[in-house]
């Protein structure tokens, strides 16, 4: 499970967290740097016996997108937890103004669309039916993301002009509420959910 300082955080909150991280070098790290558990392992068919019904709360920050087979992580995830219990997923979001940058420059791909380390985007009613499959339901959705300012990148590499621009210089300050403006029309590249199993 990625993210390691939401671990932190949850923690100093008073939550019992254990994280798990199959790359020795990130586990390490994580524990070293944030101070929390980190066990170098995953969940499969072959662990959820040793975490079923241990974890009230399971978050999975970039995880889906990187797996060949996102339907099977939930299954083994869901048989860890039981009715009530919470899964937090957060998962790159298509469509989005960034993904369709890269569509319109796909010379310049770069985050968002970017095989082989994406194998998968999502869209919130795709995530809403792999969740609903696997026996969750989506209490709450929020998109958010970096798109305005991937967007203005990607020009600067066709127009490098516009890098020491004075309408880059003008945007700049605005780039929070340009990202509200794309965030609010639902084409943030990013989306996290908070499912419930029921």
């Amino acid at each position: 499970m990625r993210r390691r300082g939401a671990l932190s955080v949850a923690k100093s909150h008073g939550y019992d967290t254990l994280g798990l991280e199959p790359n020795v070098m990130e586990a390490e790290y994580a524990a070293k740097r944030f101070g929390v558990e980190v066990r170098q392992d995953y969940i499969s068919k072959d662990t959820v016996s040793k975490y079923r019904g241990q974890y009230g709360v399971i978050s999975m920050f970039s995880v889906l997108e990187h797996a060949p087979d996102p339907n099977h992580i939930l299954s083994d995830v869901s048989a860890i937890q039981g009715e009530g219990d919470t899964l937090v997923i957060e998962v790159p979001h298509f469509p989005s103004i960034s993904t369709m940058s890269q569509m319109t420059f796909p010379d310049f791909v770069n985050r968002m669309m970017h095989p082989p380390l994406h194998l998968f985007l999502f869209s919130l009613r795709s995530l809403e039916g792999m969740l609903k499959r696997h026996g969750y339901k989506i209490n709450a959705a929020w998109l958010f993301g970096q798109d305005f300012y991937e967007m203005i990148s990607t020009l600067g590499l066709f127009a490098p002009a516009m890098n020491q621009s004075k309408l880059l210089s003008a945007l700049s300050p605005m780039m929070s509420e340009l990202q509200a403006v794309i965030d609010n029309h639902n084409l943030s590249d990013e989306v996290l959910v908070v499912a419930e199993r029921i």
